[in-house]
């Protein structure tokens, strides 16, 4: 994360080595000072991966979705797999 920020890897522990250091020798009870670091925000959005998918079954049966975002894949799964099976079927 610090390389994508223009950050040496290796000032970025020189510096947290620093605030592990001066917190460990503050006087308990006493006043914290603020902290050295703040937290870093993203502004983007998360990205939606929408994925492709083709199945052949050994029976034959074919099934294509195209689009599909990854948090619905799982679902999506699980309700087919939860179908019976055409041999379970038979008269």
């Amino acid at each position: 994360m610090a390389l994508e920020h223009g950050i040496n890897a290796n000032l970025l522990r020189k510096w947290i080595n620093q605030y592990r250091e001066n917190n460990s020798s503050a006087i308990p009870g006493a006043p914290s000072a603020l902290s050295a670091f703040a937290p870093v925000l993203s502004l983007e959005t998360p990205k939606s991966v929408e994925i492709s998918l083709s199945v052949t079954l050994a029976n034959g049966v074919k099934l294509a979705l195209q689009g599909v975002r990854l948090s619905d894949l799982s679902p999506l799964l699980n309700d087919l797999a939860a179908l019976p099976c055409s041999v379970s079927n038979r008269d």
